[in-house]
């Protein structure tokens, strides 16, 4: 969905949105997503780079495991406290 948005294909190109599910992809342990999001955005929005910097302290990074937190793609936990 995320390539969608950046191509603009069969939606309205936009790279906010393209940038938050490429992000919820790389939290995911998606390793193209990751090097999309750096060759894409080298100023990384704080959530992001928040995001991916807690998935490779974690040890998560391209192993696509369970961290046993839940975070939205935009660095959010899903807690309801």
């Amino acid at each position: 969905i995320g390539l969608l948005y950046a191509c603009g294909d069969a939606v309205d190109q936009d790279m906010e949105q393209a940038t938050r599910y490429m992000g919820r992809a790389a939290s995911q342990g998606d390793q193209q997503a990751v090097a999309w999001l750096d060759a894409h955005c080298p100023k990384k929005p704080q959530w992001l780079d928040k995001l991916l910097t807690f998935k490779q302290e974690d040890g998560q990074a391209g192993e696509g495991g369970e961290s046993g937190e839940t975070r939205d793609g935009d660095g959010s936990d899903n807690s309801d406290s």
